[in-house]
């Protein structure tokens, strides 16, 4: 009788042990792919209209005014210049076609940010979450139309247009057939977390040879609507 028990918690203890051997790759390697999964790209793209208000939210934090222009020479001899009048409100162009990103820019019609630059900066672990990030680049690999209209002091032209007028003049034929602007601004498609409240984009401005400046910024949605809550520096000129 004593030898049967044994013989049956040994049985039992065996089928306990080869079940353990057997299911533990089973369960890692299930593990593996739930976690594999869960950090795959699976954008939200704006639309329209939500990328309209945030980039109304950018466009009233970050003030792209342009190259400030220099101080007035004084009127005379040991005399203080006089004091500046106001300058008009500039308008900013909006370019109708969004910013990309992509591994060589050089064979592209997009922005020289890289795939491997939101993904490798280690600054930017604390700034959006991997995920996060890729989802950006994952829904900006080419340029897309983007309707940017009746946003506050800006209009909205054409790339093939303004390139066209670089391509003849440089930033002195810009600002001689956009008189009053104070430079252009490109826009990804924004990128939205799963509730919607929250928003990932990138935005890069130009204003001269040396003026200009590439922005990742983070929103947040409230009752007033959107706003930025984080920026980085990605380039600057």
């Amino acid at each position: 009788m004593q030898w049967t028990r044994i013989a049956k918690l040994s049985a039992l203890l065996t089928a306990c042990v080869a079940a353990v051997i057997g299911f533990s790759p089973a369960q890692r390697f299930v593990a593996a792919e739930m976690r594999s999964y869960a950090d795959r790209p699976n954008p939200v793209v704006a639309t329209p209209e939500e990328t309209r208000t945030i980039l109304a939210a950018v466009l009233a934090k970050e003030k792209f005014e342009g190259v400030p222009p220099p101080p007035p020479p004084p009127s005379g001899p040991g005399e203080l210049p006089p004091q500046r009048a106001p300058e008009p409100t500039q308008v900013l162009i909006l370019v109708d076609r969004s910013a990309c990103f992509v591994a060589d820019s050089k064979t592209s019609d997009c922005e020289r940010i890289s795939l491997e630059d939101l993904t490798t900066w280690p600054s930017l672990n604390s700034f959006a979450p991997l995920k996060f990030r890729r989802e950006l680049m994952v829904s900006n690999q080419e340029p897309y139309d983007v309707d940017l209209r009746d946003l506050p002091d800006t209009k909205v032209f054409s790339r093939a247009e303004i390139r066209a007028t670089f391509a003849k003049g440089g930033w002195r034929g810009f600002y001689a057939k956009y008189p009053g602007s104070s430079g252009f601004a490109e826009t990804s498609r924004p990128v939205l977390m799963g509730d919607r409240k929250q928003a990932l984009v990138y935005v890069a401005y130009h204003c001269g040879d040396l003026c200009g400046v590439g922005l990742l910024l983070m929103l947040e949605q409230s009752g007033s609507g959107w706003r930025v809550v984080k920026e980085e520096q990605l380039w600057v000129s």
